[in-house]
């Protein structure tokens, strides 16, 4: 018998934020939404960009009594 795994979860590109000369804040919105990361099978709850030149992003999950995990991109 398989282990049911009921999450599922994806991270798209939501935008770009800059400053403009008043200093105020403008948000450009993709045309379409764009997945750049999917995770079948896992909930994420957390994501952490971390810079640098050998930076990524570190994702993290907590799926109930299905365990948790982390997953580095870098």
């Amino acid at each position: 018998m398989s282990e049911r795994r009921p999450f599922s979860s994806a991270m798209y590109f939501g935008g770009v934020i800059s400053k403009a000369a008043d200093k105020s804040f403008i948000f450009a919105r993709p045309t379409a939404f764009t997945p750049l990361f999917r995770f079948p099978y896992r909930k994420i709850e957390a994501f952490e960009f971390v810079p640098g030149i050998a930076g990524g992003i570190a994702f993290g999950t907590d799926d109930e009594n299905l365990g948790s995990s982390i997953l580095l991109t870098f």
